[in-house]
C-alpha cells in the first residue's frame, strides 16, 4: 500500500496588529495607571516608611489593578502576587530590605538606609508584566515571556528615570507624588504590548518551488496564483484583504499538490 505523502510546508509571514478597541481601554488605562501610582508612592512615604520595597510594590500593583476596573477581583490578586514577588526577591539581601531584616534582623546593624534592590524591582515589573498578559489576553508561553521581560524593562526604566528628577528644585510634598507619576507612566506601557497580537497568514510558493514539487499539468493555476498574489501585495487596499486573498492563493497551490498526489 503506497504511503501518503506528507502535506506540504507553505510560505508563512507573520502579522502584528492591535486588538480591536483596544486603542481606547489603553489610554484610560495607562491614565488610571499613572494616577493610582503616583497617589500610592506618595502615601507610602507616610504609611510605608519603615518598608519602602512593600509601599512601591504596592503601588505598582494597585496600578497595574487599576487599569482593568471590571476585573476588580483579579486585579487585587495581581496587586498581592507584586508585592509578594518584589519581597521574596528581597530575601537574600544585605539588609536593605524588609524580609532580609526580618530573617536576619542582625544585619540591620550594618545597614543604616532601607530601600529598593534593583533585583525587587525587576521582579515586581516582570511579575506585573505576567499579571497584566493573565488579565488581557491569551496566555500562551510565549506571551507570558515576551510580557514579562516588558514588565520588567518598563518597570525598570520608569523607575530609573523617576530617580533623576532633581530633589533641589522642587518642594519636598511634591516629589514624591512626580516620581510616581513617572514611574507609573513609564511603566504602564507594558499595556501596550498587552494589545499586540501576532498572527500567521499563509502565502503561495514561488514559481522555483513550484516547478520543482508539481508535474507540468498541474503548474498553471500555482503559477498564476502566485501571479495574481505578488501584484496584489502592491495594490492591496488593506492588510485584511491582502493577507485573506494570500491565503486563497496558497490554497491553490495545495489543491494542485493534492490532486497530484491523488
Amino acid at each position: 500500500m503506497r504511503r501518503a505523502a506528507a502535506e506540504p510546508t507553505l510560505p508563512a509571514g507573520t502579522r502584528l496588529h492591535v486588538v480591536p478597541g483596544a486603542r481606547a481601554r489603553m489610554a484610560r488605562g495607562q491614565l488610571a495607571w499613572t494616577i493610582v501610582m503616583a497617589t500610592c508612592i506618595l502615601l507610602s512615604e507616610s504609611m510605608f516608611s519603615a518598608c519602602p520595597d512593600a509601599g512601591f510594590a504596592l503601588a505598582l500593583g494597585l496600578g497595574a489593578a487599576a487599569a482593568f476596573p471590571r476585573q476588580l477581583h483579579r486585579g487585587l490578586l495581581l496587586a498581592a502576587g507584586v508585592v509578594s514577588v518584589s519581597l521574596l526577591a528581597g530575601l537574600h539581601g544585605d539588609g536593605s530590605s524588609t524580609m532580609s531584616l526580618l530573617v536576619t534582623p542582625g544585619l540591620a546593624r550594618d545597614w543604616s538606609t532601607r530601600g529598593l534592590s534593583g533585583m525587587q524591582i525587576l521582579a515586581a515589573g516582570t511579575a506585573t508584566g505576567l499579571g497584566v498578559a493573565w488579565m488581557s489576553g491569551p496566555r500562551d508561553l510565549h506571551r507570558m515571556l515576551q510580557m514579562g521581560l516588558a514588565g520588567a524593562a518598563a518597570t525598570g526604566l520608569g523607575t530609573w528615570a523617576a530617580g533623576l528628577l532633581p530633589a533641589q528644585t522642587l518642594r519636598p510634598e511634591l516629589l514624591p507624588l512626580l516620581q510616581g507619576a513617572v514611574a507609573g507612566f513609564i511603566s504602564c506601557q507594558v499595556l501596550v504590548f498587552g494589545m499586540l497580537r501576532f498572527t500567521t497568514v499563509r502565502r503561495p510558493p514561488g514559481p522555483h518551488r513550484v516547478n520543482r514539487t508539481l508535474a507540468e499539468g498541474y503548474r498553471t493555476p500555482c503559477l498564476r496564483a502566485y501571479e495574481l498574489d505578488t501584484d496584489l501585495a502592491d495594490r492591496s487596499p488593506d492588510t485584511q484583504t491582502r493577507d485573506g486573498l494570500g491565503e486563497v492563493a496558497a490554497w491553490v497551490y495545495r489543491l494542485q499538490w493534492t490532486l497530484q498526489d491523488i
